[in-house]
């Protein structure tokens, strides 16, 4: 892994040594393993059958991203933390072919699915290559990884679901909002992948630590 930049660094949680990127992604070293929540795939086409225009071109800019961070880190494995799809009614015949194609032509050993709530609705992925789906959760060492955030007794819980986002600068309401990861003493929550998604604010407590992103810098917030 490169060194801590503008883009990335890393951060030791539970004895474990995790590199966090701008570009809203985890990869655990010890596992080689890149993470990353709430791509919401679809959510386009499902909302312009709901007759709201909106923008195109999410879904490539996503995968681009996707192949980008898997070629820095040289993951082996991609875990889809939930959330994967946004609904049913944005699982398209054309988002499925280009997702099943670009799985194909990605060099990972293995894609990792945990589904998330909006995965119950919207189905499981068709046709991916080196596909395993488990739920509710992944053990791996002393982490869980499952979608929603909750404490587990004996664990430190990686998740997502949440969306979280905080504000930097002065102004306290008026600041800056940031998508950001969340790290809480035994749960923490990654910032939402897909670039179309929204986000919510967290309530940071004592202890808590926080790294907030604008895609392209990513900082540790007092």
């Amino acid at each position: 892994m490169p060194p801590d930049d503008d883009s990335s660094l890393h951060f030791e949680w539970h004895g474990e040594r995790l590199c966090l990127f701008s570009d809203k992604a985890l990869f655990w070293e010890r596992e080689s393993m890149l993470v990353v929540s709430d791509l919401h795939f679809g959510k386009e086409a499902a909302f312009r059958r709901a007759g709201r225009p909106v923008p195109e071109g999410t879904l490539a800019s996503d995968l681009a991203r996707l192949d980008a961070l898997l070629k820095r880190s040289r993951a082996k494995r991609l875990l889809l933390l939930g959330d994967l799809f946004h609904a049913r009614s944005g699982r398209t015949e054309d988002l499925d072919r280009t997702l099943s194609d670009w799985a194909e032509r990605t060099a990972v050993e293995e894609f990792i699915l945990v589904p998330g709530n909006h995965d119950r609705h919207a189905g499981s992925p068709t046709h991916w290559p080196r596909l395993t789906t488990i739920g509710p959760f992944l053990d791996q060492g002393p982490l869980r990884f499952q979608h929603e955030p909750e404490a587990v007794r004996g664990r430190a819980v990686i998740a997502g679901h949440l969306h979280p986002a905080t504000r930097i600068g002065p102004g306290g309401k008026s600041g800056l909002r940031l998508p950001c990861y969340w790290f809480q003493r035994d749960v923490a929550v990654l910032p939402a992948f897909g670039g179309f998604t929204g986000t919510k604010m967290i309530e940071r407590r004592g202890g808590d630590v926080v790294f907030a992103t604008d895609g392209e810098r990513i900082a540790r917030l007092p």
